[in-house]
């Protein structure tokens, strides 16, 4: 909103007409026309009246949401947000809530997606329930493949496991050993 526009919208709020402000400020009805229909710049003794007369801050006044960045909207608005009943605050701060659950979920998903097609995505498409689903089917396939592709035994067995197995084994063995002697001890 131009500052004419939130004129408008705090005087409104307090049912006052231009002149029920100029009589609050002291500034003449028709300067406060102009202003309204941001004609001409106010000098700094008008904004210091204004922002008297309407109880407000300078953030609330002079508020202009097209020319803002991003961090001054966001801060206008939670500024706003003081104001709003329990019930409305309540639902807000569930919003936030599910909204950094979600940034945070995003990051792990971020770590589990190979490199290269997390990038390559765009942000609608990271979060697409089928294409995410077919990225894990593919991965899925491609360890299904690296498996097919090492040496097996005589039955079909991959090696490698056979391998992992006979050694989780013989370290079992190893730790059964050296108990029963440490609690013969």
């Amino acid at each position: 909103m131009s500052l004419g526009q939130n004129i408008k919208r705090l005087r409104g709020n307090l049912g006052w007409t231009q002149g029920d402000l100029s009589n609050e400020t002291g500034i003449k009805v028709a300067h406060i026309s102009k202003l309204e229909n941001n004609e001409g710049d106010p000098k700094l003794s008008t904004i210091q009246k204004l922002i008297t007369a309407f109880n407000c801050d300078a953030d609330e006044l002079l508020f202009n949401k097209k020319e803002s960045g991003l961090s001054s909207v966001l801060n206008h608005y939670l500024k706003k947000a003081m104001y709003l009943p329990a019930k409305d605050k309540a639902i807000m701060i569930e919003v936030l809530e599910r909204f950094f659950l979600a940034d945070s979920l995003r990051e792990i998903e971020k770590e589990r997606i190979p490199s290269g097609i997390w990038e390559s995505l765009d942000d609608e498409s990271r979060f697409n329930e089928e294409l995410f689903k077919s990225m894990v089917e593919s991965e899925a396939d491609n360890e299904r493949n690296e498996l097919r592709t090492r040496p097996t035994d005589k039955i079909g067995n991959n090696v490698d496991s056979l391998k992992t197995k006979d050694f989780m084994m013989r370290n079992a063995n190893y730790e059964e050993t050296n108990y029963g002697e440490n609690k013969k001890n």
